[in-house]
């Protein structure tokens, strides 16, 4: 591998990193302090599309680079990975020019499938669940246990793209909380006043 490709990838991972340090930042601050979640979630429910927006095209960008310029071949899991992913970038952008918030559930829906794909790569990955399908009999012929990167001792493909979901989900609950639940709950008991 070239010193570029080897570059880019820990570039990756460290983004990765930072991203599942503010996931864990943005969770312990929801759960801590009544004052502090009300502004963060405030802020994320106003610019959340565009995060999710910019989290998923990173995300494109770095699946692109990893199987095209790093050669990384990818496994039967990693593909259904991306068909969950890639659309999102679509539903995202459709919502920018006419929000609906079914493009937010079936993006949020996606999300959610997409993390439980991964979280099964990882377990497969550390041997620690049965190959109920064994990717190398389909569509590739990678075994989806195989670790290409192991950053930081920790960091995978898998985990990168279980961090990327998991931060679309938090995303998403706190943009359909402000822009479509809180409203709603607000217009309901707008007599009580």
């Amino acid at each position: 591998m070239s010193s570029f490709v080897i570059g880019v990838i820990y570039f990756v991972g460290a983004m990765t990193a930072l991203m599942q340090l503010l996931l864990v930042f943005f969770i312990i601050a929801t759960i801590s302090s009544a004052d502090l979640r009300e502004w963060l979630h405030e802020r994320l429910g106003r610019h959340g599309v565009l995060v999710a927006l910019t989290i998923v095209g990173g995300s494109i960008v770095g699946s692109l680079f990893f199987s095209e310029v790093a050669q990384f071949p990818a496994c039967f899991l990693c593909w259904i990975e991306r068909a969950l992913m890639y659309p999102e970038i679509i539903l995202f952008g459709w919502y920018l020019y006419k929000p609906h918030k079914s493009l937010l559930y079936t993006a949020l829906a996606m999300s959610v499938a997409g993390f439980l794909v991964s979280g099964y790569q990882i377990l497969l990955e550390n041997g620690s669940a049965p190959d109920l399908i064994p990717c190398t009999t389909l569509i590739s012929l990678v075994s989806c246990a195989t670790k290409y990167i192991n950053l930081f001792g920790f960091l995978t493909i898998p985990v990168m793209a279980i961090t990327v979901f998991a931060a679309l989900i938090a995303v998403l609950i706190v943009v359909l909380h402000r822009k479509h639940w809180l409203p709603r709950k607000a217009a309901k008991y707008a007599h009580l006043s």
